[in-house]
């Protein structure tokens, strides 16, 4: 939030100062709680996503807990505790619709952050945590990712073939996904269309080139998850993630 509050009131509309954030808990945090020093949808807009990561349940590797239904049947008997980068995000709407939906209790415990919910995790002071995929992934031996918030698994091997909650649970929940993306004042994009149009096309220019295919490897980030999305489906994703933040809110 005060990033966002730097960016939109002190960085000048000149298409040259960037902002780079997660659209799906940021927007999330809009939903709980809107901004008051600019409005949005409006006064920015999101216009490079670059990576699409489906939100995940996971636990460590040594937890007694194997499958999502080892941990739901858990939840039924005590309060689990859920470590969580922060409340309004996409993996806790997910771990809280599955509460809901099978009964299980759960205590939502935000911990400032993906590092610092993958050690309350490892710790075993957390019962299990809600992340984007990505990062838990590739550290395949450390954690167990139980299940999957989308429509399939689009990197089975990395997961130990884990299933969706959709699949698992009977739900139609939409797919949770954590997306990164640039943005821009919406005064820049409207008053320089041509610098906007070199950040367009150079920028699209990255997902082609194969060094960064490479880099994005080497740091072991999976690469199903890594693709191109324009101003159109930035401006999808958004509507999206508020309907489900609007629906959801209430759980928030």
């Amino acid at each position: 939030r005060v990033g966002y509050e730097v960016y939109m009131g002190k960085r000048k509309a000149d298409a040259y100062n960037l902002l780079f954030g997660n659209m799906g808990p940021e927007v999330l945090n809009w939903v709980v709680k809107p901004p008051t020093t600019f409005k949005f949808p409006g006064d920015y807009k999101y216009w490079l996503r670059v990576d699409s990561a489906p939100s995940c349940i996971f636990v460590d590797i040594k937890s007694k807990f194997k499958t999502i239904d080892d941990l739901i049947a858990e939840g039924k008997k005590r309060t689990l505790k859920v470590a969580a980068s922060r409340i309004a995000h996409p993996a806790v709407v997910g771990m809280l619709a599955l509460a809901k939906k099978t009964g299980a209790k759960v205590n939502i415990i935000p911990l400032s952050g993906g590092k610092n919910t993958r050690a309350g995790v490892k710790s075993g002071e957390m019962d299990c945590g809600a992340l984007p995929t990505g990062g838990i992934a590739r550290k395949k031996k450390a954690f167990r990712i139980l299940c999957l918030f989308d429509d399939s698994n689009k990197i089975p091997e990395q997961t130990r073939n884990a299933p969706t909650v959709n699949a698992q649970f009977g739900m139609k929940l939409p797919p949770l996904v954590s997306a990164r993306a640039f943005a821009l004042k919406t005064e820049a994009i409207n008053k320089y269309p041509d610098r906007f149009k070199v950040l367009q096309e150079t920028a699209k220019q990255v997902f082609t080139d194969p060094d960064f295919k490479k880099a994005v490897i080497k740091a072991k980030a999976p690469w199903p998850f890594i693709h191109y999305g324009g101003p159109e489906e930035c401006e999808a994703y958004v509507k999206n993630i508020i309907a489900v933040g609007n629906e959801f809110k209430g759980l928030l």
